[in-house]
């Protein structure tokens, strides 16, 4: 700034309260709505478990098929 100037000050306030207020008209054109992302790829599957595979247990939730029999 240049020497001797004050700091330009500005009210805000004030010029919001003397800023025309115009409603919005109800016609008013909308912008479209976006076109939705695609769809993602989906996973590939997971390689099958062995057959004797007597390590892996039924995550929380899950019945193994035999104990309902």
């Amino acid at each position: 700034m240049g020497a001797g100037l004050p700091a330009p000050t500005f009210d805000l306030t004030a010029c919001q309260l003397a800023a025309p207020r115009t409603p919005r008209s109800p016609a008013a054109p909308h912008a479209p709505a976006p076109a939705p992302a695609p769809a993602p790829a989906p996973a590939p599957a997971p390689a099958p478990a062995p057959a004797n595979s007597a390590w892996q247990t039924p995550s929380a939730g899950q019945i193994p098929g035999n104990a309902l029999r």
